[in-house]
């Protein structure tokens, strides 16, 4: 239901709202309120709580504005509450991406438009949020606008003006003067998702498994096979840190290698398996202790599923660790291009995951949700990406140099030699967070005493 006067009064904001605004943007707000009004409704649920338009309710109640435009959307789910507003703060600039409505001279309303009066590039940039936008139409029903200039220009709202022309549908314009592209393109604000509360492990819902099918239908990973298989030489010793469901660990094992591996999120179906977990870490340290550092030590797609920057260096001195000086550290990640791609492509995909390259923090986190904003308000589950340079200097900063450096689209593939030697207090903290990670209802890991035992048990340099 949408109302151009709805009472502000009624609504609150969401205690999750992922966007932070300093004052130098809350103020050019207010200006561009002031200038333009509020072209874009506020988005709510029936309860009065606000899905999208936080930081436009805190600036119209600053100026003692009572009323405004808002779409309530009825019955919406947790997880399209928080699609909506991460949809509702992205800014269209995909090259190639237009649309028109016809001229009309009446200005600062809301007016719908026939969907065969609107033009555009219907097979244009930018399709991944189109289907995100057509899903959420069909759930909840025309709960956004396109804003144009007199002449017909849309300058905001373009996806949503061509996912309505292509599903037959009106869509609900708003004329403005030229000169109000310059406030709508500014970026009042931005995401950060660091004070979001996540359970750990619920990042396992990103593991892939390898290897299950036949022929080029197997989904394989490029780190394995394009650095460590053409690499691995006999009798090296290999431990994977985050091995997932194990797949090429167990084919290296089976062919004698030696070989061993940590994952504390396994999986027994879709539920967490925490004795394989233990059984398997308690195998890693053993060797660990037993034999000292690793030659060759693999984190394949572990960096990508990391909740935290915190979390990510903990990963990283994990893996100096584990490594012997002048030993193979084999690390992989996601690209900032996979989402500029996103961004790009032309063809029809999957809205079930909303990602894009303006719904990404400074950190270079997307967050996405898997839960009940009430019942589990910690239920969101993360994806960091990197790019090439901010890979390479992680790398170097833990690890050592680079001696190779592969990436596509979607991921990058990277091969350190161990030169770096850290601290034993900064070793001995991150091992114990790493190994005492939190479980569902309250369990931990509680291997962290045992993973300190077995790097300073490595570490001795006396060894048989």
């Amino acid at each position: 239901m949408f109302r151009a006067r709805y009472p502000l009064g009624r609504l609150r904001p969401a205690p999750y709202n992922p966007r932070v605004i300093d004052a130098r943007a809350c103020a050019a707000l207010r200006q561009s309120i002031r200038r333009i009004g509020v072209v874009k409704p506020i988005i709510a649920r029936d309860t009065g709580t606000v899905i999208a338009g936080h930081q436009r309710l805190r600036q119209l109640t600053a100026l003692g504005r009572a009323l405004g435009p808002v779409y309530v959307a009825q019955g919406i789910t947790d997880t399209d509450e928080a699609r909506f507003n991460q949809l509702h703060n992205v800014t269209e600039d995909a090259p190639g991406l237009w649309a028109r409505v016809p001229p009309d001279p009446r200005m600062g309303v809301f007016v719908d438009v026939p969907a065969w009066r609107i033009k555009g590039a219907f097979r244009g940039p930018d399709a991944v949020t189109r289907a995100t936008i057509g899903a959420l139409i069909c759930r909840y029903g025309p709960w956004g606008c396109a804003v144009a200039t007199r002449d017909g220009r849309v300058i905001d709202g373009i996806n949503y003006a061509l996912t309505c022309a292509v599903m037959g549908l009106p869509c609900r314009t708003i004329r403005v003067p030229d000169y109000a592209a310059r406030y709508l393109h500014r970026a009042y604000g931005a995401f950060s998702f660091g004070p979001l509360a996540g359970d750990t492990w619920r990042q396992s819902a990103c593991q892939r498994p390898r290897l299950r099918t036949g022929g080029q239908r197997a989904c394989r990973s490029r780190l394995y096979e394009r650095h460590v298989l053409p690499q691995l030489g006999p009798g090296e010793r290999l431990i994977d840190f985050g091995a997932g469901q194990a797949d090429y660990v167990r084919r290296l094992q089976g062919c004698g290698h030696p070989v061993v591996w940590v994952e504390f999120f396994p999986l027994d179906g879709t539920r967490l398996d925490r004795p394989t977990a233990h059984a398997w870490c308690r195998d890693a340290l053993a060797a660990w202790a037993a034999r000292g550092p690793f030659d060759v030590v693999v984190c394949d797609s572990v960096l990508n599923s990391v909740d935290s920057v915190a979390a990510e260096r903990d990963v990283m001195v994990t893996l100096n660790a584990l490594c012997r000086v002048g030993g193979r550290v084999h690390v992989s990640g996601r690209t900032r291009e996979r989402l500029h791609a996103m961004e790009r492509t032309t063809k029809q995909a999957n809205p079930k995951q909303y990602l894009h390259a303006g719904a990404v923090d400074a950190d270079g986190f997307v967050a996405l949700y898997r839960g009940d904003l009430e019942a589990a308000p910690t239920a969101w589950t993360f994806q960091k990406f990197h790019a090439a340079s901010e890979a390479r200097g992680l790398i170097e900063t833990f690890i050592g140099p680079v001696q190779r450096f592969t990436r596509s689209t979607t991921s990058w593939q990277a091969t350190a030699v161990k030169t770096v030697d850290l601290d034993p207090a900064t070793v001995e903290a991150a091992l114990r967070r790493e190994f005492d990670l939190p479980w569902p209802d309250g369990d931990r890991v509680g291997l962290a005493e045992a993973a300190v035992r077995a790097w300073r048990a490595a570490a001795t340099p006396a060894r048989p």
